[in-house]
């Protein structure tokens, strides 16, 4: 069989579609090796987006989509192309991660669970775009929140079923049913009463178990939602259909379990080792002892329902409160993207592209930043975001998502830019004293002058005010308290000549 070849697509505008033809049978968590018939028949065709017919989009993990903490869990798991697929009558090798999910999405049933129709095309991104061509990739990737957005459904993949996922559904569907005026009436201190709290309230006829919660734990914790990209991916669509081995769930019984755990402080129940504690009583589950005691190197063990998917659900709620005007792109930094992972470090900035308003933030316009370009340094691409952000704002808050010095392993990487690669944020930070509301500046009303030039040549000028000359500093010998030290640094501090309004308004 002659070899499938790409060819340019005749427009930035245009995409291609996928319909799937036939497909063998779901062999569950058993991925066929590559040596086998092909199981997938595939045509491809090519359509400009404003004019293509309905289809579906996927979101997926190109990696292994299976919980860390689960026995199926292959850490030596291929996300190269490995796979042969019949494509326009033709051979193509596509990732064992694609073939799985198209198989999956051939046979799921989307009408069972009141999700709605399937449409006749797919758009993947492991078979529609080209990966081996820059500029095509590029401008693909530019156009991906409105490819996600016109999807008549977004298709979220989280994988195969596991030994804890029955577990973690009893828990979505029965969280599901509370009603969200109510979750005032428990808080984290009801943890410890968790598996009767919420049915002696009366807030639904459910007692749950120890394994409900862990289950829910690890479908949480699945790499699905450690992906930079499911940002985009699951925010700008109203139609989020989740699968799970043959499971199909509306994103609506994912949220609410998200609301719920978020509203209620639950969420953040976990993190005082309250799981460890308690491993050792009769009704834990012995299925989930080794799960909360594995440490992964990506999460260091279960601490807590998945922060990223909790502040995925807030920010989808915060996209439709601005009623999709675009959300403020420091917010996705500071609070999403650190913590999440992209094959290509580059893809931490233009993962977000169909989310941010790209129009405002002169003199660098962030459609200049955020605009795709894989044959931009990554350097030059974190530079330039820290530049945007810090000239739109006009101050150096900013500053405070720098790495520690000799964390970055980027070797042009300015001092003064962030690594969005690394999730730690510096251990001394920016903080703002108050009183009766009132915020105060060492610098008063003084504002930072803006310098283009300087850092169109990787530096950052930064003005001061000269206070004193520095003729004393405290020598703080090892062994010495807290409390000590302390001491010596207000006898310095008391040398110091004072200076009016050092502390003003701001």
């Amino acid at each position: 069989m002659a070899r499938y070849e790409y060819q340019k697509l005749p427009t930035t505008s245009s995409i291609r579609l996928l319909r799937i033809e036939k497909s063998s049978k779901p062999t569950g968590l058993q991925i066929p090796p590559p040596e086998e018939p092909i199981r997938l028949a595939l045509s491809l065709s090519v359509f400009e987006l404003d004019e293509a017919p309905d289809y579906d989009a996927v979101s997926y993990t190109w990696g292994d989509p299976t919980s860390p903490y689960s026995k199926f869990f292959r850490t030596n798991y291929n996300s190269a192309p490995s796979v042969e697929v019949e494509v326009n009558a033709q051979s193509l090798l596509i990732s064992q991660s694609v073939a799985t999910v198209l198989t999956r999405v051939y046979h799921a049933d989307l009408e069972k669970n009141g999700c709605g129709a399937k449409s006749e095309y797919v758009w993947a991104d492991g078979i529609c775009i080209n990966q081996d061509d820059l500029d095509e990739r590029a401008s693909q990737v530019a156009q991906m929140g409105s490819i996600y957005a016109e999807a008549a459904n977004v298709l979220i993949w989280l994988g195969e079923v596991d030994e804890f996922t029955d577990d973690a559904m009893t828990a979505l569907e029965m969280i599901a049913t509370i009603d969200p005026a109510r979750y005032s009436e428990v808080s984290m201190i009801d943890w410890g009463a968790r598996t009767t709290v919420l049915k002696d309230k009366g807030l639904v006829d459910w007692t749950s178990t120890w394994a409900h919660w862990l289950g829910l734990e690890v479908l949480l914790n699945r790499p699905w939602f450690t992906r930079v990209w499911v940002i985009q991916e699951a925010v700008v669509n109203d139609n989020n259909i989740i699968l799970c081995g043959d499971k199909v769930l509306p994103w609506t019984l994912l949220a609410k379990s998200l609301d719920f755990l978020y509203s209620s402080t639950w969420g953040m129940a976990n993190y005082d080792d309250y799981y460890r504690k308690n491993c050792g009583c009769p009704s834990f589950p012995s299925n989930y002892v080794t799960v909360i005691w594995k440490e992964q190197p990506r999460w260091g063990g279960i601490a807590g329902f998945s922060r990223q998917a909790i502040l995925l659900q807030m920010l989808r709620r915060r996209w439709r409160n601005q009623q999709r005007r675009g959300v403020e792109l420091e917010w996705i930094l500071r609070s999403e993207v650190r913590s999440r992972y992209a094959s290509d470090p580059r893809d931490k900035i233009y993962a977000l592209g169909g989310l941010v308003d790209k129009t405002s933030g002169p003199p660098l316009r962030r459609s200049a930043v955020l605009t795709p370009d894989y044959r931009l340094p990554t350097e030059i691409l974190f530079t330039r975001t820290t530049r945007m952000i810090l000239e739109a704002n006009g101050d150096l808050e900013w500053l405070h998502q720098t790495q520690n010095i000799g964390r970055s392993t980027i070797p042009l990487l300015p001092s003064w830019v962030a690594d969005y690669r690394i999730s730690g944020l510096p251990t001394v930070g920016f903080s703002r004293l108050s009183k009766s509301g009132e915020s105060f500046m060492a610098h008063g009303e003084t504002a930072w002058q803006v310098s283009p030039a300087s850092m169109d040549k990787t530096q950052l000028e930064v003005q001061g005010i000269a206070i004193d000359r520095v003729t004393r500093v405290p020598n703080f010998p090892k062994g010495r308290s807290k409390i000590e030290n302390l001491s010596a640094m207000i006898q310095l501090a008391a040398h110091i000549r004072p200076i009016q309004r050092l502390c003003a308004p701001r």
